[in-house]
This record gives structure tokens, sequence and C-alpha cells, in this order.
């Protein structure tokens, strides 16, 4: 039972979408980096529970990554529907996201097993999504530095950053699944010759 709790915490993330939505849609922007940092928060925790005691399984290593993507993700269509994020920069973003889940679907199509570990690279596109999400947040709360933040946005700063890494990893995700592809069809080649009479 125990070994259960990193998946509870997981599909409770899940469920900070809500919030998150209702605080965006309706301009509740302390609300929303409240969210945002027990998403934060709970993603760490069951990452150090699930590793610390033994305590992953199947089931979480699928939950996990979908529960980061329904949260960020659609934190990122919930900010460019109510005109804050710029609709090029959420292009780029779902764009990525397409390529991995396509790239990943082909694979195991073709390939029957798939196991997907992220990259450095898409850790890093990670950090700063998220980072660029809290920025952007941040910057519609009425406080002394509220400026800052927002020049720390644009397309030379947060929102620049963002794209690039999120172009670089998703190049890197098709090199890396590219390679594979070929490493697996020559193994399946060279086992069915080997069959042949």
């Amino acid at each position: 039972m125990m070994d259960q709790i990193p998946n509870v915490i997981s599909v409770l993330r899940l469920f900070l979408i809500v919030p998150i939505a209702y605080g965006i849609l309706y301009g509740r922007w302390a609300f929303v980096l409240v969210m945002l940092v027990i998403a934060g928060l709970t993603d760490l925790l069951d990452g150090y529970v699930a590793r610390r005691f033994d305590w992953t399984s199947r089931f979480g290593e699928i939950v996990d990554p979908i529960a980061d993507k329904v949260t960020f993700g659609g934190a990122c269509i919930l900010l460019t529907l109510v005109g804050i994020w710029p609709v090029w920069l959420l292009c780029i973003v779902l764009a990525r996201e397409g390529v991995i889940v396509g790239g990943a679907a082909a694979y195991k199509l073709l390939f029957k097993s798939i196991d997907i570990e992220p990259t450095l690279l898409s850790k890093a596109n990670t950090i700063i999504l998220v980072s660029v999400i809290v920025l952007t947040v941040v910057a519609q709360i009425d406080f002394e530095y509220q400026e800052i933040a927002a020049s720390g946005l644009e397309w030379w700063g947060g929102y620049g950053l963002v794209a690039l890494f999120s172009i670089a990893s998703g190049i890197d995700y098709v090199r890396l699944w590219g390679r594979r592809a070929f490493v697996e069809h020559k193994k399946q080649n060279s086992t069915d010759s080997s069959v042949l009479p």
C-alpha cells in the first residue's frame, strides 16, 4: 500500500490543472503561483520518494510525465488563451510535444517496445519552461518588482529561451530515436538473416 504513495501524488498533481485553469482565467495570479509551486514540489516529492524507497512502477513511469505535461502544458495553453503568452511560442512548445509523442508512437509501432528516458537537454528544457511559466505569472502580480519580472520575458529573454530549448530538445529526440531505430532495424535484419536456410 505504501509503495503507491508516489502514484497517488502524481495522480493528484494531474488535477491541479483545474485550480490553475480557474486562477488563470479569472486573473487570480497569486493563487496560480501557489498552485504552480505545489505542482513543482509534489513533482520533486514523488520522484524522491519513488527513488528513496524503490517504490517505482510502470504506472508511475507513465502517469508522472503525463501529470507534468497536463499541468505545465495546460498552463501554456491557458496563458495563450488569455493573451499573455505569444501564439508563436505555444506553437513551438506543442510542436515539440507532437514530435516526441509521434516519434515514440512510431517507434513502438515498428519495434513493439520502448523505453523513454528524458535526455539532459530535455530536462534543461523542462526547467526553463517551468521557470518562464512561473516568471510569467509573477509578472502579472502587482508588486514592487513587477516590471522587472515582465522585462525578463519577450522573445530575447525567457520566451526566446523556451523557444530555443524546445527546438533543440525536439531535434535531440529525433536524433536519439532515429539512431535507436537504425540500430534496432539492423539488429532485426541480422536476426532474420541468421534464421534463413
